[in-house]
C-alpha cells in the first residue's frame, strides 16, 4: 500500500500542520512562535492546494479511463457482405490468355493474347480450339444481350503479342506494349479502338510510348492516362 505522503511530499506539511494545531495552545505562548506557526500555515495551505489540484486532476483521468466501454468479443463469423450469382456465359471462340481489353458501350472487348496448343485432352474435347501461338484478333460480345455470340472485329494493327495493357477513355480503348518470341520481342506501340456512329469499329495508331514495355497498369484519370510498372523482353531472360 502507498502512503499518501509517499506519492505526494507535500502531504507531509499537512500532517505537521494538523499536529502543531492540536499543540497550538502550548507552540503559540510567544510571538516569535506565533509568527512561525502562521508562515507555516500559509506554505501548508499554498501545498494542499496544488496538490489538491493535482489530485482532481489525476481523479478525472481515472473517471475518464473507467467510462470506457469494453472492448467488442471477437467476431465468430462473418456476414456475407455481397452475393454473387454466377451462371454459364458463352465461350470465346478460341482458348488462349494475356489477352487484354474493356468495355466499349455495351460492348466487351478482347485483344491479342497466346494460346499454347491446350493439353491433349482439351483439343479431344474441343478440337480447333486451341491453335498455338500469338494472336492478332479481337472480338467483342454485346453484355446487353443475354446468349450472344462472340463477334470478330477487325484485327489488331500491330504485331501479334501478348501481356499488351490497356485503359479507357471515353469511348474509346487504348492499348500499348505486348511481347512475342520473335524480334523485337518486346514493344512499344499503341492503338486506339473506337467505334463511329453507324456501328463500324477501326483501329488508329498512337503515339508510342518511351520505351519497350509489357504487363503494365494503365488507368485513365480524367482524360488522362497513366502506365505504372512492367517489364522488358530480350527474347532470351526470362
Amino acid at each position: 500500500m502507498i502512503s499518501l505522503s509517499a506519492v505526494f511530499p507535500g502531504s507531509i506539511c499537512l500532517l505537521r500542520f494538523l499536529k502543531l494545531s492540536l499543540q497550538l495552545p502550548v507552540v503559540a505562548r510567544t510571538g516569535r512562535h506565533r509568527d512561525q506557526l502562521v508562515m507555516f500555515v500559509v506554505q501548508c495551505i499554498r501545498l494542499v492546494r496544488f496538490r489538491g489540484c493535482i489530485l482532481t486532476m489525476l481523479a478525472a483521468g481515472m473517471t475518464a479511463a473507467g467510462d470506457e466501454p469494453a472492448s467488442p468479443a471477437p467476431q465468430k463469423r462473418l456476414e456475407p457482405m455481397l452475393k454473387i450469382q454466377w451462371s454459364p456465359g458463352t465461350d470465346l471462340p478460341q482458348g488462349f490468355q494475356d489477352s487484354d481489353g474493356g468495355v466499349i458501350g455495351r460492348n466487351l472487348v478482347t485483344a491479342c493474347g497466346f494460346c499454347s496448343g491446350g493439353l491433349e485432352e482439351d483439343n479431344r474435347q474441343k478440337p480447333g480450339r486451341y491453335p498455338r501461338g500469338f494472336l492478332k484478333k479481337a472480338w467483342g460480345i454485346d453484355l446487353d444481350n443475354v446468349g450472344a455470340e462472340w463477334n470478330p472485329l477487325p484485327d489488331f494493327p500491330g504485331a501479334a503479342r501478348q501481356g499488351l495493357f490497356s485503359a479507357k477513355v471515353g469511348d474509346a480503348l487504348y492499348l500499348w506494349g505486348g511481347f512475342s518470341y520473335d524480334e523485337p520481342f518486346c514493344y512499344h506501340d499503341g492503338w486506339k479502338l473506337s467505334r463511329n456512329e453507324k456501328g463500324a469499329w477501326s483501329w488508329t495508331a498512337l503515339p508510342t510510348l518511351p520505351w519497350l514495355l509489357n504487363s503494365a497498369a494503365a488507368c485513365t484519370i480524367g482524360t488522362k492516362v497513366y502506365v505504372i510498372g512492367g517489364a522488358d523482353y530480350d527474347g532470351v531472360t526470362g
